[in-house]
């Protein structure tokens, strides 16, 4: 069903491309009916998790994600080890590089403990 100001009616399949021609589509159950959105019309826009992306690298441990058993930085192992040896800043650049990010500039704020990252998005030349 395609909901309307004129009111519900039913739609065909080989007419989805004319409510989104990308292909895009939300699908929202009302009532006992299914719903068809252009997947392009929201309340909310979708962008960029860069810093979502950042935490959950630096979180995350080799063996934590199920898909990619390798990923993650583990920054819990590093936690009571001397910085200036552990091999943290290869292991930050290797999970970051390998998620097309750059590190520009890590450090560590001496008054918080936390570890402070400036990164940019490696560009994608394949299109």
């Amino acid at each position: 069903m395609v909901e309307s100001t004129s009111g519900n009616s039913a739609v065909t399949l080989a007419s989805f491309f004319s409510l989104n021609e990308d292909g895009i589509f939300n699908l929202i159950m009302r009532d006992s009916y299914l719903v068809i959105f252009s997947g392009e019309e929201t309340d909310f826009d979708i962008g960029v998790a860069k810093a979502q992306n950042e935490i959950f690298l630096l979180k995350a441990s080799a063996g934590n994600v199920y898909q990619h058993p390798t990923t993650g930085v583990g920054l819990i192992d590093f936690l009571h080890s001397s910085l200036e040896n552990n091999g943290l800043a290869a292991k930050l650049q290797e999970e970051f590089i390998s998620d097309k990010m750059i590190i520009q500039n890590a450090y560590m704020d001496s008054e918080t403990g936390k570890l402070l990252l400036e990164t940019t998005e490696k560009e994608d030349n394949n299109g």
